[in-house]
C-alpha cells in the first residue's frame, strides 16, 4: 500500500494523463485520429482544463468551432451508427451548448 496522500497520487495521474493527451494535439490544431471524428476529441478540452492547461483547451475548442461544427450546431464528422445513441446525444448536446456560449 502506498504511503503517499491520495491527493498526491491524483495529481500525478492527472499530470501523466494531461501529458499524454497534450501529445495527441496535432500541429494543425486538431486532436487524435481524424478518422474517428468527433468521438475522438469531444471531451478532451475538459481534460485539459482539469490539468490546468487552459490555453491548449482553448486552442482545441477554437479548432472544433472552425473545423468540426455544422451550421446547425452539431459536430462532424459523426461516426456511423452513433447518431441515435444516448451517448452521442448527451455528450454532444452538452458540448454544443458550451461552444455556443464560449
Amino acid at each position: 500500500m502506498s504511503t503517499e496522500a491520495p491527493s498526491t497520487r491524483f495529481r500525478e495521474a492527472r499530470d501523466r494523463d494531461g501529458g499524454y493527451q497534450f501529445g495527441q494535439v496535432r500541429d494543425y490544431g486538431g486532436f487524435g485520429d481524424p478518422g474517428l471524428g468527433v468521438t475522438e476529441y469531444h471531451k478532451v478540452p475538459v481534460a485539459f482544463l482539469a490539468c490546468g492547461i487552459s490555453g491548449v483547451a482553448s486552442r482545441l475548442l477554437n479548432w472544433m468551432r472552425r473545423h468540426g461544427s455544422l451550421s446547425n450546431g452539431d459536430f462532424e464528422p459523426r461516426p456511423t451508427g452513433e447518431l441515435c445513441s444516448c451517448y452521442y446525444t448527451y455528450y454532444f448536446t452538452a458540448t454544443t451548448r458550451f461552444l455556443r456560449h464560449a
